[in-house]
């Protein structure tokens, strides 16, 4: 089992449990050993917590369908796919258990590489939801988009055959407006009028901090929309109590995607994303390393 995180709230716990089962020697772990491991660290309802627990991992497999690796059964969590072949699900779990535990965090650049690989897997579950297209205009932006906000404002507006707003000039320290993806449905005629999301993503132990970061009215004044954009937040948690889901997506002011959501959009059998796949896979061969096991 790996080291219990100090936080107690049930889907940090679940994403306890599902990380001892997807990176552990064995295919299964016995709900015993969870419930002893819990005691030990003196959890004072360990049975309670380990029902719990039991039940969780269960509402999740049931979202996520075929692309959740950990099934639950009566005396015990079992594996029912590797880490490599639940890539996208097993990457936003390791991603956010360095919130969980101190000496998984990682900082600079490597952190960044990781929160901008979060923000591609988030960029074609969109295209994916949608059916259409999307883009990463995240800074700092990848090959493809310009890197100057300006010029990727006129490359967005082409794109989504929208005119640019009244503001041409803008705060020359600007990145990206708190706007990491757009994706969009057109239509066969290529016009303006159509669905268009704008999506902010957050990977890090503040993730909620940063819920309802963009600003609607200042983005009116870059585009002069035809039909307003949607707004989504991306994040690879798991937001387990109901009112806090409805008030995390009031914040937004718009609807929010977890782990779970984006995790359901693929399915580990997909030989269309092998590239975004194998990423993913050598991000978590470095990270699974480091994850704290008990002795």
């Amino acid at each position: 089992m790996i080291e219990i995180p100090s936080s107690m709230e049930p889907a940090v716990i679940a994403d306890w449990a599902e990380l001892s089962c997807l990176f552990g020697d064995q295919d299964s772990i016995s709900r015993s050993k969870v419930e002893q491991t819990l005691e030990d660290a003196n959890f004072s309802d360990s049975e309670g917590v380990v029902a719990d627990v039991w039940q969780e991992i269960s509402r999740r497999h049931d979202l996520v369908g075929t692309a959740h690796p950990v099934i639950t059964l009566e005396g015990r969590l079992e594996r029912c796919l590797t880490w490599y072949h639940a890539s996208v699900y097993a990457f936003q779990l390791l991603l956010a258990s360095h919130s969980m535990y101190s000496d998984m965090k990682i900082s600079g650049d490597d952190w960044k590489k990781a929160a901008k690989l979060f923000e591609r897997l988030s960029t074609l579950a969109l295209e994916r939801y949608l059916g259409g297209k999307a883009i990463n205009i995240g800074f700092p932006r990848e090959s493809g988009v310009p890197k100057g906000f300006r010029q990727c404002l006129d490359y967005l507006c082409q794109q989504l055959s929208e005119d640019r707003g009244p503001v041409q000039s803008y705060n020359v320290s600007t990145k990206d407006e708190s706007v990491d993806v757009v994706a969009w449905q057109p239509f066969a005629d290529m016009r303006s009028g159509q669905v268009i999301i704008f999506a902010s993503c957050a990977a890090g132990a503040n993730w909620k901090d940063k819920i309802g970061e963009v600003n609607f009215e200042v983005w009116k004044s870059y585009i002069d929309w035809v039909t307003a954009p949607l707004i989504a937040f991306a994040f690879p948690f798991v937001c387990l109590d109901d009112s806090q889901w409805v008030y995390l997506s009031k914040l937004s002011r718009g609807f929010l995607l977890d782990r779970l959501r984006i995790a359901s959009i693929f399915v580990p059998v997909d030989r269309s994303f092998d590239t975004m796949q194998t990423e993913l896979r050598t991000w978590c061969q470095a990270q699974q390393a480091s994850l704290p096991w008990l002795d």
